[in-house]
């Protein structure tokens, strides 16, 4: 789990082949990326251990709203009765050997 980012995006950049992907979110909603892998694991439906990937995903807190080490302020995102958020997530693709210094809420791309 990461937090405490400087900016609601992340990046992952190929530079051998000049390609990445992008994802950016609204930091003050999501202010948590889970970082999961499985590198030949999930033994049942459908990997049978033929999976390889990395995740990266934007959530809100952590488990059942626990809070931080060192902290007794609890993570969940608490909302009133009727209540209503909404966010905009984007995700791009683009072209870089150097990689990217920011990715905006619409989705454009700095690249280094």
């Amino acid at each position: 789990m990461l937090h405490d980012l400087a900016g609601g995006w992340y990046a992952v950049t190929n530079t051998e082949q000049g390609l990445g992907f992008g994802f950016s979110f609204p930091r003050e909603t999501f202010r948590f990326l889970w970082y999961w892998q499985v590198f030949g694991g999930g033994t049942g439906y459908p990997w049978y251990q033929r999976t390889y990937n990395v995740g990266l995903e934007p959530f809100s807190s952590l488990p059942g709203g626990m809070p931080l080490p060192g902290s007794d302020e609890r993570t969940a995102l608490l909302m009133g009765p009727g209540e209503r958020r909404t966010a905009t997530m984007r995700a791009v693709a683009f072209e870089s050997k150097t990689g990217v210094t920011a990715i905006t809420p619409e989705g454009q791309v700095t690249t280094a």
